[in-house]
């Protein structure tokens, strides 16, 4: 989590401090250079930058909201919020790296997942 926060701050400014970690994300092998790369998921009220943008590693920084993001998976939501001032329409979702979609897609996927009624909600108590 620590190389997420530097890495963010050497490649976009970001200020660490602006920033809570929720967590991990399972591993993945990135396509092209074949790194193992750990997505790391952060949460801010208000996101701080307190660098510049290094433009030989970043083309481009993009604050999309999750909504726009879940609905490429329903056509009806995208329908109805059409009008919504932020509705993110303007986003052009087609252009996200392989990387960035997987991530997005597993997160969404873990956000929408429901254990199964017979699931033990703890099942790691020690007592």
């Amino acid at each position: 989590m620590a190389t997420a926060l530097r890495e963010a701050g050497e490649e976009i400014g970001l200020d660490r401090d602006s920033v809570r970690i929720l967590g991990v994300l399972p591993a993945l092998t990135e396509p092209e250079t074949r790194f193992l790369v750990v997505p790391v998921l952060g949460w801010a009220d208000r996101i701080g930058y307190t660098g510049a943008v290094n433009l030989a590693e970043v083309t481009g920084i993009h604050q999309v909201p999750l909504q726009r993001i879940a609905s490429r998976w329903q056509p009806d939501q995208l329908n109805r919020d059409r009008n919504h001032p932020d509705n993110g329409a303007g986003y052009d979702l087609s252009r996200l790296g392989s990387m960035t979609a997987w991530i997005i897609d597993t997160l969404i996927a873990m956000l929408e997942s429901r254990p199964a009624p017979e699931a033990d909600a703890f099942p790691f108590r020690t007592s």
